[in-house]
């Protein structure tokens, strides 16, 4: 768990120079050989920010793009050749989320394929509404 207080002195922009609170409280659970080989990672978290100004606060800047918000992240790794990694982000103030699965495995020694989506949604004024791009990306990575 950690709670921080900022105060920043910024005069470009009214609220960047209001102090605000931020946190964080998770947990993590690891299970190894759950099924022979199978490894299962689990991660929780819930996100809070308290703003100190009097108008609302938009997500799209990146100090608060995360104001009162859960994530879980589930990865199932198999003989350290493959990997399925399940994240998700909700914000419950703003109401925009993003999922990301992802599979990836070695192909041969040193060389791994991955494929991930980014599914992203939210209000037009929320940073993965305004910027919603879901896309499919394709990795390739050899390590030498």
């Amino acid at each position: 768990m950690s709670y921080n207080y900022i105060r920043n002195e910024s005069k470009e922009n009214a609220f960047m120079g209001a102090p605000y609170w931020y946190g964080t409280i998770g947990y993590e659970y690891s299970i190894s050989q759950i099924v022979e080989d199978l490894n299962v990672n689990i991660l929780a978290q819930g996100i809070f920010q308290r703003i100190h100004y009097e108008e609302e606060v938009s997500s799209t800047n990146f100090n608060h793009i995360f104001q009162e918000a859960s994530m879980l992240r589930v990865e199932f790794s198999y003989q350290n050749s493959y990997r399925l990694i399940l994240s998700h982000i909700y914000d419950y103030k703003i109401k925009h989320y993003l999922f990301q699965p992802e599979f990836e495995a070695n192909v041969i020694d040193g060389l791994s394929l991955g494929l991930r989506a980014d599914i992203m949604e939210g209000p037009i004024e929320s940073l993965w509404g305004k910027f919603s791009n879901n896309r499919i990306q394709f990795r390739a990575k050899y390590h030498f």
